[in-house]
């Protein structure tokens, strides 16, 4: 069976929706540039057969200073924004313990390395936009759906914001379904009713896209059945439906 590629960029917390466990035909290949999780990723050994980079990703190849936070899943190309995060509860997560100067990839230029993927999942804490960008030219243009972390407040200084990465996606081809999970700060517990500041975005290509493509050859069924996957993980079920019909699948 054919493999449906998935990316999973900024990769110290790989969580991922629960249906992508209930899918035999995965193929992973995550990507972590802080040393620390990318030593408990490779010693764990579920991801003994899963290609793991470490090095970060960005809009260009280069070198980045990269702020090493007390908690790991927090480290950022960005600094903190203080002004914000020290309103609410546990704000000594985002102390910046070092200081890394690391040199960054973009996905243009590791195409051959990488191949094809179908999916893209990013956490990296801000700088979501600048990898989707350097993805351009590098396999964005046939990947089929993108589960990207959005913030609509700075929780760090001078990231962008949610409207941004909507701007440059729709640009793409992409069309905004849903959020996944909400992130809310509350200024006495993290109870997921105070402020929204943050949420996982689905972004998915059109049914009349996947269509569109396939009649004309630029993709083909395995690529057809691979988004049929992806609408099932994430229950779009109704899409999924659609292009069965369409195609008698």
């Amino acid at each position: 069976m054919s493999k449906l590629v998935l990316l999973d960029i900024g990769s110290a917390n790989p969580r991922l929706e629960e249906g992508w466990g209930q899918l035999d035909n995965v193929e992973m290949v995550l990507f972590e540039p802080d040393t620390r999780s990318f030593d408990l990723i490779k010693s764990n050994p579920d991801f003994d057969e899963v290609r793991v980079f470490n090095y970060a990703l960005d809009e260009v190849d280069g070198n980045r200073k990269l702020y090493l936070t007390r908690k790991p899943e927090l480290t950022s190309f960005y600094k903190p924004n203080f002004e914000y995060v020290n309103k609410f509860p546990n704000s000594q997560r985002w102390e910046i313990l070092e200081e890394d100067l690391v040199s960054t990839r973009c996905l243009k230029s590791i195409r051959s390395e990488v191949g094809e993927f179908d999916f893209v999942k990013i956490d990296t804490q801000g700088s979501e936009l600048e990898i989707l960008k350097g993805a351009y030219g590098g396999g964005l243009e046939k990947a089929l759906g993108i589960e990207v972390e959005v913030e609509f407040v700075e929780i760090y200084k001078g990231q962008p914001l949610f409207g941004d990465v909507l701007e440059f996606l729709r640009e793409q081809g992409f069309e905004f379904y849903d959020f996944v999970v909400e992130y809310r700060y509350g200024r006495f517990e993290l109870n997921r009713k105070g402020q929204l500041a943050f949420a996982d975005a689905l972004f998915l290509r059109a049914p009349e896209w996947v269509l569109n493509h396939y009649h004309n050859n630029h993709i083909d069924l395995r690529k057809v059945n691979a988004y049929v996957d992806i609408c099932n993980v994430y229950g779009k079920h109704d899409i999924s439906k659609y292009i069965k019909e369409e195609l008698n699948l």
